[in-house]
């Protein structure tokens, strides 16, 4: 028999304990978390050039990394490259090249004044 999912109790299977939760319990004290540390966002080279709206999809903003079309601080990345804020991005697209300083760090694919606020256009040199 399976116990309820609103019980409070510890289970054990395969050598793995399992603590179940009523529906009242508050959840957050639970998860073990330092509150010194900020809560950082990991964002992904690829997923960032996505969402803020320089490819139309990831799977072209992953090719375009692969092929060497994207520098971070000058240097060839890695599509997985986590970002950071205050990179400077170098993004050949077609005939043009943009350079672009990261301000902003997003997961999600906006609108277009949301995802302009994601990063600062430098002149070209």
């Amino acid at each position: 028999m399976m116990p309820s999912i609103f019980s409070n109790r510890k289970v054990s299977f395969m050598e793995h304990e399992f603590q179940f939760f009523s529906d009242t319990d508050d959840l957050a004290e639970c998860i073990p978390h330092s509150e010194d540390a900020p809560r950082t966002l990991k964002v992904c080279l690829d997923k960032w050039l996505w969402a803020a709206r320089f490819f139309k999809t990831r799977a072209l903003a992953r090719a375009a990394i692969e092929d060497g079309k994207v520098f971070y601080n000058g240097e060839l990345p890695r599509p997985s490259r986590g970002l950071e804020i205050g990179v400077t991005l170098q993004i050949g697209h077609g005939r043009y090249e943009k350079t672009v300083m990261v301000k902003g760090l997003s997961t999600r694919r906006r609108n277009t004044t949301d995802a302009l606020q994601l990063f600062e256009e430098q002149k070209a040199l």
